[in-house]
Protein backbone atom coordinates (compact mmCIF):
# COMPACT_ATOMS: atom_id res chain seq x y z
CA UNK A 1 0.00 0.00 0.00
CA UNK A 2 2.96 2.24 0.90
CA UNK A 3 4.13 1.89 -2.78
CA UNK A 4 1.72 1.91 -5.29
CA UNK A 5 4.15 2.90 -8.48
CA UNK A 6 3.02 0.44 -10.97
CA UNK A 7 -0.26 2.20 -10.98
CA UNK A 8 -0.78 5.47 -13.63
CA UNK A 9 -2.50 8.81 -12.00
CA UNK A 10 -5.56 8.63 -12.28
CA UNK A 11 -5.80 5.05 -13.10
CA UNK A 12 -8.92 4.66 -10.43
CA UNK A 13 -12.39 6.08 -9.55
CA UNK A 14 -12.55 4.01 -6.27
CA UNK A 15 -10.27 2.63 -3.92
CA UNK A 16 -11.57 0.86 -0.77
CA UNK A 17 -9.09 -0.28 2.47
CA UNK A 18 -10.89 -2.93 5.02
CA UNK A 19 -8.93 -2.70 8.57
CA UNK A 20 -5.45 -3.02 6.27
CA UNK A 21 -4.26 0.63 6.58
CA UNK A 22 -3.35 -0.09 10.44
CA UNK A 23 -0.77 -2.37 9.00
CA UNK A 24 1.53 0.92 7.65
CA UNK A 25 3.36 3.20 9.73
CA UNK A 26 3.28 5.81 7.31
CA UNK A 27 -0.54 6.33 7.05
CA UNK A 28 0.16 9.77 5.21
CA UNK A 29 2.14 8.43 2.32
CA UNK A 30 -0.60 5.58 1.75
CA UNK A 31 -3.43 7.77 1.96
CA UNK A 32 -0.72 9.87 -0.73
CA UNK A 33 -0.52 7.77 -3.00
CA UNK A 34 -4.37 6.62 -2.94
CA UNK A 35 -4.94 10.33 -3.85
CA UNK A 36 -2.48 10.14 -6.92
CA UNK A 37 -3.96 7.03 -8.48
CA UNK A 38 -7.62 8.06 -8.26
CA UNK A 39 -9.10 10.23 -10.62
CA UNK A 40 -10.41 13.78 -9.18
CA UNK A 41 -13.68 13.35 -7.46
CA UNK A 42 -12.99 9.49 -7.34
CA UNK A 43 -13.80 7.99 -4.07
CA UNK A 44 -12.24 6.56 -1.30
CA UNK A 45 -13.53 4.47 1.94
CA UNK A 46 -11.57 3.58 4.67
CA UNK A 47 -12.29 1.19 7.18
CA UNK A 48 -10.06 0.53 10.11
CA UNK A 49 -9.98 -0.06 13.95
CA UNK A 50 -12.24 2.43 15.75
CA UNK A 51 -9.58 4.85 17.67
CA UNK A 52 -11.84 4.29 20.68
CA UNK A 53 -12.29 0.94 20.17
CA UNK A 54 -8.11 0.72 20.58
CA UNK A 55 -8.32 2.85 23.98
CA UNK A 56 -11.25 1.01 25.30
CA UNK A 57 -11.85 -2.57 24.17
CA UNK A 58 -10.08 -4.19 26.18
CA UNK A 59 -10.86 -2.25 29.88
CA UNK A 60 -13.94 -2.56 29.13
CA UNK A 61 -13.58 -6.59 28.55
CA UNK A 62 -11.90 -6.57 31.40
CA UNK A 63 -13.46 -4.67 33.66
CA UNK A 64 -10.58 -2.48 34.42
CA UNK A 65 -9.38 1.21 33.95
CA UNK A 66 -5.69 -0.17 34.50
CA UNK A 67 -6.57 -1.45 30.66
CA UNK A 68 -7.10 1.93 29.00
CA UNK A 69 -4.99 2.42 26.30
CA UNK A 70 -3.86 6.32 25.69
CA UNK A 71 -5.77 8.03 23.06
CA UNK A 72 -3.05 10.42 21.89
CA UNK A 73 -0.23 8.16 21.89
CA UNK A 74 0.43 6.80 18.34
CA UNK A 75 2.32 3.41 18.70
CA UNK A 76 3.13 0.39 17.06
CA UNK A 77 2.37 -2.74 18.32
CA UNK A 78 3.84 -6.76 17.35
CA UNK A 79 2.33 -9.33 17.73
CA UNK A 80 2.39 -12.87 15.88
CA UNK A 81 -0.23 -14.90 14.01
CA UNK A 82 0.21 -18.46 15.28
CA UNK A 83 -1.13 -21.61 13.93
CA UNK A 84 -2.92 -23.98 16.18
CA UNK A 85 -0.09 -25.23 17.89
CA UNK A 86 0.83 -21.93 18.81
CA UNK A 87 3.94 -21.55 16.68
CA UNK A 88 4.31 -17.91 14.98
CA UNK A 89 3.95 -18.61 11.26
CA UNK A 90 4.37 -14.41 10.69
CA UNK A 91 4.64 -10.78 12.71
CA UNK A 92 2.37 -8.18 11.93
CA UNK A 93 2.27 -4.45 13.32
CA UNK A 94 -0.15 -2.60 13.85
CA UNK A 95 0.05 1.77 14.40
CA UNK A 96 -2.72 2.92 15.93
CA UNK A 97 -3.90 6.46 15.22
CA UNK A 98 -6.63 8.99 16.50
CA UNK A 99 -9.14 10.18 14.47
CA UNK A 100 -8.06 13.41 13.61
CA UNK A 101 -4.86 11.42 12.24
CA UNK A 102 -7.08 9.81 9.94
CA UNK A 103 -9.11 12.81 8.94
CA UNK A 104 -6.31 15.20 8.62
CA UNK A 105 -4.40 13.21 6.41
CA UNK A 106 -7.90 12.84 4.62
CA UNK A 107 -7.68 16.62 4.23
CA UNK A 108 -3.44 17.02 3.36
CA UNK A 109 -3.76 15.12 0.87
CA UNK A 110 -6.60 16.46 -1.58
CA UNK A 111 -9.36 14.76 0.03
CA UNK A 112 -12.92 15.73 1.51
CA UNK A 113 -14.79 13.45 3.98
CA UNK A 114 -18.29 12.53 2.75
CA UNK A 115 -19.70 10.17 4.97
CA UNK A 116 -18.58 8.47 8.85
CA UNK A 117 -19.77 5.52 9.77
CA UNK A 118 -19.26 3.73 13.13
CA UNK A 119 -21.01 0.49 13.25
CA UNK A 120 -22.95 -1.17 16.12
CA UNK A 121 -21.93 -4.75 16.53
CA UNK A 122 -25.09 -6.99 16.44
CA UNK A 123 -26.74 -7.43 19.74
CA UNK A 124 -27.15 -10.98 20.82
CA UNK A 125 -31.00 -10.50 20.12
CA UNK A 126 -29.97 -9.71 16.38
CA UNK A 127 -27.93 -12.70 15.77
CA UNK A 128 -30.39 -15.10 17.30
CA UNK A 129 -33.36 -13.46 15.12
CA UNK A 130 -31.35 -13.84 11.90
CA UNK A 131 -30.58 -16.56 9.87
CA UNK A 132 -26.37 -17.21 9.83
CA UNK A 133 -26.37 -17.09 6.59
CA UNK A 134 -27.67 -13.49 6.42
CA UNK A 135 -24.82 -11.83 8.99
CA UNK A 136 -21.93 -10.23 7.05
CA UNK A 137 -18.92 -11.45 8.12
CA UNK A 138 -20.09 -13.28 10.80
CA UNK A 139 -17.62 -16.53 11.89
CA UNK A 140 -19.43 -20.03 11.69
CA UNK A 141 -19.55 -21.16 15.07
CA UNK A 142 -19.16 -18.85 17.96
CA UNK A 143 -15.92 -17.73 19.76
CA UNK A 144 -15.62 -18.74 23.47
CA UNK A 145 -15.46 -14.26 24.11
CA UNK A 146 -18.51 -13.95 21.87
CA UNK A 147 -20.49 -12.40 24.61
CA UNK A 148 -17.42 -10.44 25.87
CA UNK A 149 -17.65 -8.79 22.52
CA UNK A 150 -21.06 -8.59 21.86
CA UNK A 151 -21.74 -6.42 25.08
CA UNK A 152 -18.65 -4.40 24.32
CA UNK A 153 -19.74 -3.32 20.84
CA UNK A 154 -23.00 -2.21 22.06
CA UNK A 155 -21.27 0.24 24.13
CA UNK A 156 -18.19 1.53 21.78
CA UNK A 157 -17.80 0.88 18.20
CA UNK A 158 -15.46 -1.60 16.71
CA UNK A 159 -14.80 0.11 13.11
CA UNK A 160 -14.49 3.77 12.27
CA UNK A 161 -15.25 3.51 7.97
CA UNK A 162 -14.84 7.13 6.33
CA UNK A 163 -16.15 7.65 2.92
CA UNK A 164 -13.72 10.54 0.99
CA UNK A 165 -14.18 12.15 -2.62
CA UNK A 166 -10.79 13.76 -3.89
CA UNK A 167 -11.00 17.00 -4.61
Amino acid sequence: MEDLSRFNDSSFDLVISVHAMSYVEDISKVISETSRILQVNGNFVLCVLHPIQIVLWEALEEKSFDKIYPYFKTTRDLWDWTDEKNQSIATFGQTYHNFEDWSNSLIANGFTITRVIEPKVYSTKQLQEMEIDEIPYHEKGLRPDHDKFINVGQIIPFSLIISAKKI
